[in-house]
């Protein structure tokens, strides 16, 4: 809305009458205005009114946003004492001399062909009279009042109603066992809380998934980790036993599908000094996928790759969450076919198991599993490849950095007939003399040579027409049998 503005108005006395007189006279039923002053904007409602200027001069036009197709509307011009005429209104679209969509005397009703920018034009009379004083414009949505909750957040949001009732209710937690049930929620949003199982807690997953659940995340017919014995498929999974006596849990992966989820209930861990996760899993088969460990949705334990055919142990530090709760989720994600098995059992929450080893994963004695480090590291100290210049005996841990130059034999005297540039350690291959062909009978003979390079080139007859007549021969040797003695014994 555009407020009020000073404007000179030199409108004259014989102005006003003459206008009056074509009213009176020559009234124009039919006037479509163009004005081509713009002043004045708003955003039009479908019910309700809004106020377009407090100062429109009847020789100008505004321009309306917001307009629906299909919706009635009413634009009005307030009266001033000074109006020689009642105003008159052009409602234009596209543009603000486009197709005219309704005209006539103030208030003016008309309905919405298209959506879009629509373009109001005021002035003083059908014959598009103009009037320099301050009128106040305004434009109104006819469409009734709908009561109902206009707030798309909420659980009972009315697409249909215009007109806020106070009726709107929000997600929450609405189950009255929840700690965080909330009576005045709508609807639920998924965020109920329960009383947490307190730790140390263990599941062997014997009699089943327990208080756990699964699901399929992804894609597929399976429905997520299974309870058995034994895995169907043969080159991946147990076959057979699991670590408590009993069954355990496994992903199926004959067809593709997943990610599978297996999570836990809430675990209240504050009454352990160092919480840890602890589970046993296996992962044996060629086309084996990953296994991540979540925590609150965190991602803290991750592997991936033929585990071996046997069970292993993993440990998750839960220091970072002490003196909370928290859920724990195994992600298993399948590999490129069938030979991906994952298995679970015997997991637990409980003091964290300290294990001592080296804890430096630069050293060659470096213990993944180990949080307690014992000392014990081997850190790189050199070059332990014997293939290399720089090795050194007394290495006990290579640095691969500081291997540089690769061990070339040979024979390394430039004087030897066999020198090798590239050779960096001499093998005793060295050979002296000079080099050429060392055939007497070769047409290329070097009576002075010691060693046949292999360059001889063999005698033999050179002539075309011989019978014995040699292709290869680079010298004549005088062999060369004529046609007339081809045939002679």
């Amino acid at each position: 809305m555009d407020t009020k503005r000073t404007k000179i108005n030199p409108r004259r006395i014989l102005g006003y009458l003459m206008a009056f007189a074509m009213v009176i006279f020559s009234t124009n039923v039919s006037a479509q205005c163009t004005n081509t002053a713009p002043y004045g904007s708003a955003t039009a409602t479908a019910s309700g009114t809004v106020t377009i200027a407090t100062c429109n001069y009847m020789t100008e036009y505004s321009t309306i946003s917001g307009i629906v197709a299909g919706v009635s509307y009413t634009c009005d011009i307030s009266a001033e004492v000074t109006d020689s005429f009642p105003g008159y209104i052009t409602v234009r679209a596209d543009s603000f001399n486009g197709a005219v969509i309704a005209h006539g005397f103030t208030p003016l009703t008309w309905s919405a062909v298209n959506s879009g920018t629509h373009y109001v034009h005021w002035n003083d009379g059908s014959a598009c009279g103009t009037n320099s004083t301050c009128h106040t414009t305004t434009i109104t949505g006819n469409t009734p009042d709908i009561p109902g909750c206009i707030d798309i957040n909420a659980c009972n949001y009315d697409s249909i109603a215009n007109l806020d009732d106070g009726s709107c209710t929000y997600p929450g937690c609405n189950d009255p066992t929840a700690v965080n049930y909330d009576a005045l929620a709508g609807c639920d949003d998924g965020s109920c809380l329960y009383t947490c199982t307190a730790a140390p807690y263990s599941e062997d997953f014997d009699l089943g998934l327990g208080t756990w659940t699964t699901a399929n995340t992804g894609s597929g017919t399976y429905t997520g980790w299974y309870s058995g014995t034994s895995t169907p498929s043969v080159g991946t999974g147990p076959q057979a036993g699991d670590v408590t006596g009993g069954n355990f849990m496994y992903i199926e992966t004959s067809s593709t599908g997943g990610p599978y989820t297996l999570t836990s209930e809430c675990l209240d861990i504050s009454a352990l000094v160092a919480p840890s996760i602890q589970f046993n899993y296996h992962m044996y088969g060629a086309t084996m996928g990953t296994l991540d460990v979540l925590v609150n949705g965190t991602l803290e334990w991750s592997t991936s790759g033929d585990q071996g055919n046997q069970w292993n142990w993993g440990q998750v530090d839960l220091s970072s969450y002490a003196g909370s709760n928290i859920t724990i989720t195994f992600v298993g994600t399948r590999g490129t076919s069938f030979t991906g098995d994952i298995a679970l059992d015997g997991i637990s929450v409980d003091e964290l198991v300290v294990i001592s080893g080296c804890t430096a994963p630069i050293a060659c004695n470096y213990d993944p599993a180990a949080n307690s480090d014992d000392g014990s590291c081997d850190l790189p100290n050199g070059c332990g490849d014997i293939l290399y210049m720089e090795y050194d005996s007394t290495v006990t841990c290579s640095d691969p950095t500081a291997c540089i130059t690769l061990i070339v034999n040979g024979c390394t005297d430039p004087l030897a007939v066999n020198y090798n540039a590239t050779a960096n350690i001499d093998d005793g291959s060295c050979v002296y003399g000079q080099l050429g062909c060392t055939d007497p009978s070769a047409c290329n003979f070097d009576s002075l040579a010691t060693l046949n390079d292999g360059s001889c080139i063999p005698a033999g007859c050179t002539d075309t027409l011989a019978c014995n007549y040699n292709p290869a021969a680079g010298c004549d040797d005088g062999s060369c049998l004529l046609a007339y003695g081809c045939n002679d014994p």
